[in-house]
């Protein structure tokens, strides 16, 4: 019995081993096959608004995507703000899904955002969202359940013309002076180069510019 219960342990540990030994050889399949990215902006915009306080930033992501549209995508920024406006890195990480064809695509999906505080503690929040492009003409809409100020939803319209792209956004929520309007309007000045300008309807709001360079990481 002794040796018999030597076999099948010896059998159990080479088949662990050889699927450690799988793992470990696709994991440089599946790194290889994720699409990451760099970038450093001048001002992190978000829907208009500057979240880092109109101070640069530097950004990256990584995203995987699944032949069968399913895709989960960590993104980051060093420098951004949460809910309650205080200094923050940020983390989102996004699941969606989505099918593309030459003139139309549509996705789906939920995205988690977080913000550790510098001391320590932590705020987070998500949205649900969907959109369609058609041709060079995008519309999203973003819902948000649990916002510190009420329920959030955000729609947005976009126009893709050459290396120009124009975006109109529409912030509603419970707390009515959550609410307002963001033109944005940004430039390719090369492919790695983008620039950007917003404009909002809020009183306290100034005009944001934002610098971004970004490329992908081989």
């Amino acid at each position: 019995m002794k040796k018999i219960n030597t076999v099948l342990m010896s059998a159990v540990a080479l088949a662990v081993s050889s699927n450690i030994a799988m793992a470990a050889a696709a994991a440089p399949d599946f790194i290889d096959g994720l699409d990451k990215s760099f970038a450093v902006t001048s001002n992190h915009v978000f829907r208009g608004l500057s979240v880092s306080d109109e101070m640069p930033a530097v950004q990256g992501g990584a995203t995987y995507n699944h032949a069968s549209g399913l895709s989960v995508d960590f993104w980051l920024s060093s420098s951004s703000a949460g809910s309650a406006g205080s200094a923050s890195n940020e983390y989102d990480i996004t699941v969606k899904y989505g099918k593309k064809t030459k003139d139309f695509s549509f996705e789906a999906g939920l995205v988690s955002y977080s913000f550790p505080q510098t001391g320590g503690a932590s705020e987070g929040t998500h949205e649900y969202f969907a959109g369609i492009q058609v041709n060079n003409i995008n519309a999203a809409i973003f819902i948000n359940p649990d916002s510190l100020l009420g329920d959030n939803t955000y729609i947005e319209l976009s126009v893709d013309i050459d290396k120009f792209n124009l975006a109109l956004g529409i912030n509603s929520n419970d707390f009515v002076p959550a609410d307002y309007n963001q033109v944005t309007a940004s430039v390719a000045l090369t492919k790695q180069l983008e620039l950007a300008v917003s404009q909002t309807d809020l009183d306290f709001d100034d005009t944001q510019w934002a610098l971004t360079y970004s490329m992908p990481i081989k």
